[in-house]
């Protein structure tokens, strides 16, 4: 399987290139993000809307506000994304990194993976991932003011899920997509406390 990483001011696209028309563009999931979707814009915006953009006020309120929300989804702060990628467990992954831009760094520490991100260079890697999960990174060279809003969400799943993921993006369904992955996870996080129980 070969993914192709693109870097940009401030997210990154990954091409899955043996599945051609299957794209996907990750951005940071902000304290912002994680409070409207649980309590509405309308909330939101009653609750936070009269506070100034960039205060530390609002800074201070919106954290205040997410990080239950985020013990609650298990989501780990600042490295979320909207869309994670997908890839098989145990099925070697090779990755082509480029930037549009200026030079990023696609980084997981989990997988040992670490390459550099250069306009007008493609440069490749590998890595194997071996145990189901969620997996995070994120952008390792300072590129500019949101370097910090570059993570990266990568979940290893079952073949089986990755196909039927697969499956749901070729149909444009992309919340059944979404829906896939985690009842993946779910399915084997239940698997595993069952196996560490015994």
């Amino acid at each position: 399987m070969t993914i192709k990483a693109i870097g940009n001011a401030w997210y990154w696209e990954h091409e899955y290139l043996d599945h051609k028309g299957i794209s996907i563009t990750s951005n940071m999931v902000t304290d912002e993000d994680v409070v409207k979707g649980e309590i509405g814009d309308k909330e939101y915006s009653a609750r936070f809307g009269k506070l100034e953009d960039g205060s530390l006020e609002k800074i201070k309120a919106l954290q205040g506000a997410a990080k239950p929300i985020y013990e609650k989804t298990k989501l780990p702060r600042q490295l979320a994304v909207d869309n994670d990628i997908a890839v098989p467990v145990n099925k070697v992954v090779h990755l082509l990194v480029t930037s549009n831009d200026v030079i990023h760094s696609w980084t997981i520490p989990a997988f040992g993976s670490k390459m550099q991100a250069v306009p007008g260079r493609v440069h490749a890697t590998w890595f194997k991932p071996t145990i189901i999960g969620s997996y995070w990174g994120q952008c390792s060279v300072l590129c500019g003011k949101n370097h910090s809003s570059m993570p990266i969400g990568v979940k290893v799943v079952s073949e089986q899920a990755f196909n039927d993921w697969v499956a749901a993006l070729k149909a444009k369904d992309g919340k059944k997509a979404k829906a896939i992955l985690q009842a993946d996870l779910d399915r084997h996080a239940s698997t595993d406390k069952l196996a560490q129980a015994q």
